[in-house]
C-alpha cells in the first residue's frame, strides 16, 4: 500500500514538473517580466529542512494536496527523500498532523486551540516558518484520516525521544482552552500507544 500511495505521489509530482516547465517556456517568449506567485500559498518553507520517510505512506497521501504550492521546493533540492532518519521536515509534518487530529477529538477546533498551536510553531521556527506551517494545519483540519495508521507510520520510523516530545505537546494543546476534553485525552492516550511509547515515560 505505501508503494502504490508513493507511486501516486511521484507521478503528480512528474506531472507538475513538465507543465510548470512548459508553462515558463511559453511565458517567458511572450513577456519578459514574469510576475511572482502568491507567498500566502506557498508551502516551500514550512516544512524546513526535507520529508524523508514522512513522503510515502498515509502520511504522503494527507501531504498530497500541498504538492502544487511546494513544487517550488521540490525544485531546489528541499525535499530530499532520506529513508529511515527523522528530518526536521518529517517532526514537523506529524506535529501538524497529529495536532489536527487532537483538535478535532471533542468535535470543535477552538481559538485558544489555534492560538496555542500558532505559539509554539512561532516560537519553535519563527514568525515566517510558523505562520507558513499554521496555514498547512488548516488544509490538514479540512480533511479525515486514520490516526492509527499515521500514529503508526511515525512510530516505525521517528526516533524514541521525537516521540516523546510530541506526545508533551499533544497534552499541552488538549488543555489549550483550560481544561482538557476526555476525548482528546483518550485520544492523546491511543496515539501513544500507536507510537510504541512506555507508560512510565508518558506519565513522566
Amino acid at each position: 500500500m505505501d508503494i502504490a500511495i508513493t507511486a501516486v505521489l511521484v507521478i503528480i509530482v512528474a506531472y507538475y514538473l513538465f507543465y510548470y516547465s512548459g508553462k515558463k517556456k511559453a511565458h517567458g517568449k511572450g513577456n519578459k517580466a514574469q510576475t511572482k506567485p502568491k507567498n500566502n500559498m506557498k508551502y516551500g518553507k514550512w516544512v524546513g529542512g526535507g520529508l524523508g520517510w514522512a513522503f510515502g505512506g498515509p502520511i504522503g497521501a494527507i501531504l498530497g494536496f500541498a504538492f502544487g504550492s511546494m513544487f517550488d521546493g521540490m525544485q531546489t533540492g528541499k525535499y530530499a527523500y532520506e529513508s529511515g532518519t527523522t528530518s526536521r521536515g518529517d517532526f514537523n509534518v506529524s506535529l501538524l498532523i497529529l495536532s489536527a487530529a487532537v483538535m478535532k477529538a471533542d468535535g470543535r477546533v477552538t481559538k485558544s486551540e489555534l492560538e496555542y498551536v500558532k505559539a509554539f510553531l512561532i516560537r519553535q521556527f519563527g514568525p515566517q516558518v510558523g505562520q507558513e506551517q499554521l496555514t498547512a494545519l488548516r488544509e490538514i483540519l479540512k480533511q479525515d484520516f486514520s490516526i492509527a495508521d499515521v500514529s503508526r507510520q511515525i512510530g516505525r520510523h521517528m526516533d524514541y525521544s521525537s516521540r516523546l516530545q510530541l506526545l508533551h505537546y499533544l497534552f499541552g494543546l488538549s488543555g489549550a482552552d483550560g481544561q482538557a476534553h476526555s476525548k482528546e485525552v483518550s485520544l492523546i492516550e491511543a496515539i501513544s500507544s500507536y507510537l510504541g511509547i512506555r507508560m512510565p515515560d508518558l506519565n513522566s
